[in-house]
């Protein structure tokens, strides 16, 4: 198979350039706002992976019937635009929870100060300076 008979590179394509000279806006975009729609009209909530999965089934449920390329070239490009999404999700969760990422100008002085973030009183181990929990630091 040639490469500009590619599956893949027609995914690809669609998903991060344009379909067909079309430019039908970001990818990510358009599936945030399918996700919102579906909300809105079943007043349910509906996740982004819901949606992904569910645009995944309705492309292998049309292919069961009838098979056609465009079946195939569009859930590869959903399974690479769900991939791209948790992977930007997992960075994004990591980013949020990483202390030395949010420490404050204190915090990070007391660290250069004696290299630890915890001190050791009375065979306890307490955190140094103010506390403040992981999800209100700025």
């Amino acid at each position: 198979m040639s490469i500009d008979k590619s599956i893949l590179l027609d995914a690809h394509n669609i998903v991060y350039k344009n379909a067909d000279g079309h430019d039908y806006g970001s990818f990510d975009q358009n599936m945030q706002d399918a996700c919102n729609f579906a909300m809105v009209m079943t007043g349910h909530h509906v996740t982004m992976d819901m949606a992904y999965a569910l645009m995944v089934g309705l492309k292998l449920a049309r292919e069961k019937q009838v098979h056609k390329r465009d079946n195939m070239v569009d859930v590869c490009g959903y399974m690479e635009g769900w991939s791209e999404y948790r992977e930007k999700q997992a960075w994004a969760d990591t980013k949020n929870n990483d202390p030395e990422l949010h420490a404050t100008e204190q915090q990070k002085r007391e660290v250069a100060e004696d290299g630890n973030t915890y001190r050791y009183q009375d065979g306890r181990q307490e955190r140094s300076g103010i506390s403040v929990p992981v999800g209100e630091l700025p």
